[in-house]
């Protein structure tokens, strides 16, 4: 099955991608946001409530951060578990 057709925009920082957002909206357009895409892409193959923009977190640096009291969006699973410690009872629940 093909998805619908889509524009997919890759900002570069978190700035970059509000003011994509806020164009869209201004255009009386809508989106979605994708991060691991997980849930968005397969539902857009089964044409569930598709939008003619996506906007793409994975080139926002911010979005992978890993610090004591931060996860970032794009933060992956193997970065969680090789951060030393920092966050001990994410990692046990995420190694099951």
């Amino acid at each position: 099955m093909l998805m619908p057709p889509f524009t997919l925009h890759h900002p570069n920082s978190i700035a970059e991608a509000i003011t994509i957002a806020s164009n869209i909206i201004a255009e009386g357009e809508t989106f979605d946001w994708v991060a691991g895409g997980t849930d968005v892409l397969p539902n857009y193959k089964w044409r569930i409530n598709p939008k003619p923009h996506v906007i793409s977190l994975a080139n926002i640096p911010e979005a992978k951060q890993l610090e004591p009291y931060e996860i970032g969006c794009m933060t992956s699973l193997s970065s969680l578990t090789e951060a030393n410690g920092m966050h001990p009872l994410i990692v046990e629940a995420a190694s099951k």
